[in-house]
């Protein structure tokens, strides 16, 4: 038997997750993903694509996209190298262009 919320194998008989904890009716991981997608609606706000656009032509050499979206790590890296020399600054572009640019929860920019 799988768990419906992350997919994780359980123990016969169980009555929750004990990766996510779905199933039980209080737990705090559950009560943490509805604060953080809209009080358990289903819903997420998401990162702007606009704004992430605008941030990477005017200051992609400086990682600023990155930071924004939740990808510091490589934000550091695109700040301590010039946006990995340019190139990466403009393949970053042609991804937020072309919708293919996802924030630090793999969810894609709206």
């Amino acid at each position: 038997m799988f768990c419906p919320n992350c997919n994780s194998e359980l123990a016969d008989g169980s009555t929750s997750c004990p990766y996510c904890g779905a199933g039980s009716n209080n737990s705090q991981q559950q009560q943490q993903q509805q604060q953080q997608y809209g009080g358990g609606g289903g819903y997420y706000e998401g990162k702007s694509k606009t704004t992430a656009l605008l941030l990477c032509i005017f200051l992609g050499g400086l990682g600023a996209h990155r930071f924004y979206v939740g990808k510091t790590g490589s934000a550091i890296v695109w700040l301590l190298t010039a946006g990995l020399f340019g190139i990466g600054s403009i393949y970053d572009l042609i991804m937020i262009i072309t919708d293919k640019f996802y924030d630090n929860d793999g969810q894609p920019l709206v």
